[in-house]
């Protein structure tokens, strides 16, 4: 997630929320792989990126 946001200059309110986001419908789901986590990232970016 950092490195992510890092790369588009993220405030690091935008990157906690995205990371705890992740975090959490990762927790959920045992077989989540890096595409899948990568995807989700972008997705959250997306829809947190006003902030």
């Amino acid at each position: 997630v950092k490195s992510y946001c890092a790369d588009k200059k993220s405030t690091p309110r935008l990157i906690a929320k995205i990371t705890d986001r992740v975090e959490r419908i990762i927790a959920e789901d045992d077989d989540a792989d890096g595409e899948y986590i990568k995807g989700l990232i972008e997705i959250e970016y997306e829809r947190n990126k006003k902030l």
